[in-house]
C-alpha cells in the first residue's frame, strides 16, 4: 500500500507509470470514471461500497485511514472469493477422480490447470 497523498490530476499520471496492480477504492460517481481509466492502463481497479469498507474504519475519519480500511476490505473480500473458487475447485477435482464429469467438463478443467500454472506467479500489490 503506497502512504502517499496525491491531488486529483497526479493519480492517472502516477499509476500510469506503476506496472499493473490491484486497486482498490470506495464507489462514488468519481470512482467509477477513474476505475475506467485505470482498466484501461492495466491495472485491476475494484470498487468497494461504502456499506462493506465501514466495518474496517478505525478511529477519527482521515484519508489515510480510510485508505486502510478500503485496502483491508478489498483484500477479504478477495480471500472470499478465492476461497469460494477454491471450494468449487474441490468438488470438480472429486467428481473428476471418480469419473463422473462429462467428457468437455474434463476438457475445460484441463484447459483451467494450464492457465492456472501460468498465472501462478501473479501476486497482486497494496
Amino acid at each position: 500500500m503506497l502512504r502517499q497523498k496525491w491531488l486529483r490530476g497526479q493519480v492517472e499520471a502516477r499509476l500510469g507509470n506503476l506496472p499493473p496492480c490491484l486497486i482498490g477504492m470506495e464507489a462514488s460517481v468519481g470512482a467509477h470514471h477513474l476505475s475506467r481509466k485505470l482498466q484501461m492502463l492495466g491495472h485491476d481497479a475494484r470498487l468497494m461500497p461504502a456499506k462493506y469498507v465501514r466495518p474496517y474504519s478505525k478511529g477519527q475519519k482521515n484519508d489515510f485511514r480510510d485508505a486502510e480500511a478500503i485496502a483491508e476490505a478489498v483484500n477479504v473480500f478477495l480471500y472470499a472469493e478465492d476461497a469460494k473458487v477454491d471450494a468449487a475447485i474441490a468438488v470438480v477435482t472429486r467428481l473428476f477422480e471418480q469419473g463422473k464429469l462429462p467428457r468437455e467438463m474434463r476438457i475445460g478443467r484441463a484447459i483451467y490447470e494450464d492457465e492456472q500454472r501460468r498465472n501462478w506467479h501473479f501476486q497482486p500489490v497494496y
